[in-house]
């Protein structure tokens, strides 16, 4: 198969869309055009439950595909031609998607969504796959084919589709609103916040780091997980927070097994100031029920009612071996920073506290002025843009 010079594209979930339905598909299609800008792209349609992506003669249609793979809403894409809705013409079509090596086998799927056409969807399916078999000598396999041609028919025209890729799923960037993510150096909070991205939101990242108590290298590593996360989104605002006065202040000041929860007070509420600036709706965290000794139920029961906006935590009840496939499958893994990189094992107690009583750290913050020690840390934040690494 030459490459295409037309995707077809199938959305899922936005189909079951009520009232809004032409929104959410109309975010979609904004969201295609924004990433596929500078690709060669002729044109991003919604067309008949579907979405076209038709591409110039100079495109470089695995580019394309690249970015489709990365765009939440779709549920799956895959190269086309487009014919008129006549018999003869999807015969002369449905070459342009064989795929030059011979499968091992084929069979053709036929949907035909505008019965006013005169030939059913079995007879379509008949009379395509005949015509190949005759031409190419393939194998016909109705049950496990190796290669499946799709023939669509609706109103006004017909598609003929080579083998379907999965899309990202879920809902478009930008229906879900906007919230604020926070990104360690770790292996959970990219996956999390890749996760809720999935359902819509539109994310703000924000990362806590102990420099010079430690390297850059979380900072580095952030960057470069914000990175890849702006590929399903576009470029992302990043804001760097420094974080040592803050752990110097509670070492002096709290019992050693209550730093790290403290530490973690700190941060929500530093990360809902910097949410209502942005003005994002909710906070996102990679927290994992029982993992480590901050996330107890006890202790993230112990941290609650500190941000004025929800914290969303979508790994909480996750498996970690299917964290780390799936940070693996994102490709964030390689940029997961050793322990001692990440701003909270600094000053980490021996016996930190798994069973930290909210009355108990908000007794001992009583004495602080909060207000003046998340000033001073907002007063050394910086704001950055991350562009997606495509390139």
């Amino acid at each position: 198969m030459d490459e295409p010079r037309l995707f077809l594209a199938h959305y899922h979930e936005l189909a079951l869309k009520g009232r809004n339905r032409s929104w959410f598909i109309g975010t979609l299609v904004d969201r295609l055009r924004e990433s596929l800008a500078g690709l060669g792209v002729k044109e991003v349609r919604a067309f008949k439950g579907r979405i076209e992506i038709a591409l110039h003669e100079e495109a470089a249609a695995a580019r394309v595909a690249d970015r489709l793979r990365a765009t939440f809403g779709l549920a799956n894409f895959a190269p086309a031609v487009r014919c008129e809705a006549d018999l003869d013409a999807i015969l002369a079509a449905a070459p342009a998607v064989l795929p030059r090596e011979a499968p091992r086998s084929f069979r053709v799927r036929a949907t035909r969504g505008d019965k006013r056409f005169p030939c059913t969807s079995p007879e379509i399916e008949r009379r395509v796959g005949a015509a190949i078999h005759e031409t190419r000598g393939w194998p016909v396999d109705l049950r496990t084919p190796g290669f499946v041609l799709r023939v669509e028919v609706v109103t006004g025209a017909a598609f003929c589709t080579g083998d379907r890729e999965p899309g990202a799923g879920g809902l478009p960037v930008g229906t879900g609103g906007r919230a604020l993510a926070l990104i360690s150096g770790g292996i959970d909070s990219p996956v999390a916040a890749w996760r809720v991205m999935g359902r819509g939101c539109r994310l703000a990242f924000v990362h806590f780091h102990s420099h010079p108590l430690t390297s850059r290298r979380s900072q580095d590593a952030v960057r470069a997980v914000v990175a890849r996360l702006a590929r399903y989104q576009g470029a992302s605002s990043l804001t760097l927070v420094p974080f040592a006065d803050l752990q110097r202040h509670i070492v002096a000041h709290a019992p050693s097994s209550l730093r790290t929860v403290l530490y973690r007070r700190m941060m929500l509420r530093l990360a809902d100031a910097i949410a209502a600036r942005l003005q994002a709706a909710a906070l996102v965290t990679g927290d994992v029920l029982g993992q480590v000794a901050s996330q107890t139920l006890e202790n993230l029961a112990a941290m609650e009612g500190i941000a004025r906006a929800p914290v969303l935590r979508p790994l909480v009840a996750a498996d970690k071996d299917a964290i780390v496939t799936a940070a693996r499958d994102l490709g964030t893994l390689p940029w997961a920073v050793t322990a001692d990189e990440d701003c909270c094992a600094v000053f980490q107690p021996r016996q930190p506290a798994t069973r930290a009583s909210r009355e108990t750290v908000t007794a001992i913050e009583a004495g602080w002025d909060l207000d003046g020690l998340v000033g001073a840390a907002l007063a050394g934040a910086t704001d950055e843009w991350c562009a997606p690494d495509w390139e």
